[in-house]
């Protein structure tokens, strides 16, 4: 069962048929990948931006661009027709540069 999945069945079991689960197969594969994975997305009104995909809460959740893990309240929405235009994992700590 992958992250996006497993939180669907959560949110289910809270709000039941009220929830909605956001679309866009991209950034659901994104959300998949974990903070590790960061993406550069070009939004819907030509900006870019660099971050990580999350989600929101609620009956009715969307995506968000999370700008780095320690910022709080410093994401963008994400729709569906945001494009994902670059990708790359982030080195761990500790990880050799071979």
């Amino acid at each position: 069962m992958t992250r996006f999945e497993t939180y669907c069945q959560r949110q289910r079991m809270l709000y039941g048929e009220r929830f909605q689960p956001p679309t866009g197969q991209h950034l659901i594969d994104a959300y998949n990948r974990d903070r590790d994975y960061r993406v550069q997305v070009q939004l819907s009104d030509d900006r870019m931006a660099w971050g990580y995909v999350s989600l929101s809460t609620g009956w009715q959740p969307t995506f968000l661009l999370m700008r780095s893990t320690r910022a709080i309240g410093s994401s963008t929405t994400l729709d569906h027709i945001d494009k994902i235009v670059a990708s790359h994992w982030l080195r761990k700590r500790g990880a050799s540069c071979r």
